[in-house]
C-alpha cells in the first residue's frame, strides 16, 4: 500500500489526528493482507517524519529531483505480525 497524501490542517495539528488517521490506514492495510506501507515526504516535513519514525517507519531511500529539483525522502513499514507487535513498544 502506498500513502499518496496525508495532512491535518493546521488549525488541527498536535491533537492525534494524523495518528489516528495511520492506525486505521494501518489496520485496513493488515486486513488486505498488505505487507508494506510506502510513503515519501520531505526533509522539512519534520513533525511528519518524527510521527512516521514513532510509528515503526524507515528509511528506505531518497528519491532526487522529484519536486522542483527537491528530493523526497521514502519510508515504509514492514506489516509482518513481528513488526506490528515490535512497533507498539
Amino acid at each position: 500500500m502506498h500513502v499518496k497524501t496525508l495532512a491535518t490542517h493546521p488549525s488541527f495539528q498536535n491533537s492525534g489526528i494524523a495518528t489516528r488517521l495511520m492506525e486505521e490506514m494501518e489496520k485496513q492495510a493488515a486486513k488486505a493482507e498488505c505487507f508494506k506501507i510506502s510513503l515519501f515526504t520531505t526533509p522539512v516535513m519534520k513533525s511528519a517524519i518524527h510521527l512516521y519514525k514513532k510509528r515503526g517507519y524507515q528509511r528506505e531511500g531518497v528519491l532526487k529531483k522529484q519536486l522542483h529539483g527537491r528530493g523526497f525522502d521514502s519510508l515504509w513499514k514492514d506489516l509482518t505480525w513481528a513488526s506490528m507487535i515490535s512497533s507498539k513498544d
